[in-house]
C-alpha cells in the first residue's frame, strides 16, 4: 500500500482530527509506517511527513507549499525553547 492510499483509507478528509491539533501524530504514523521524516512548517504551525522521493504529506495527501520546512529532529538543536513550546502546545 502506498502512502496516498494509506492516508485516504485511514484518515478521511471529512474530519478535522488530523488537521486540528493532531497533525504531528499523523506525521508520526507515516514515519513509523513508511519511514518518512517529520517536518514542521513554522508559519502555519503544521507538521507534515516527507518520503524518500521528496514528497510531503498531511491528511489531505500531497502537500505543495513554498513555506520553509524544518526537519523536526533538527528543531531542538536550532531553538530548544521553541521546540519545547511546540511539544507542549501541539504534541502533548
Amino acid at each position: 500500500m502506498d502512502i496516498l492510499d494509506f492516508i485516504h483509507r485511514r484518515f478521511p478528509e471529512n474530519t478535522g482530527t488530523w488537521t486540528e491539533g493532531n497533525c504531528y501524530w499523523l506525521a508520526f504514523i507515516l514515519k513509523e509506517q513508511f519511514g518518512c521524516k517529520i517536518y514542521y512548517l513554522p508559519i502555519s504551525g503544521h507538521f507534515i511527513a516527507k518520503d524518500e522521493d521528496d514528497n510531503y504529506y498531511d491528511q489531505h495527501g500531497i502537500v505543495n507549499t513554498d513555506e520553509e520546512k524544518i526537519l523536526w529532529d533538527d528543531l531542538k538543536v536550532l531553538d530548544e525553547t521553541w521546540y519545547n513550546n511546540i511539544v507542549r502546545d501541539c504534541v502533548n
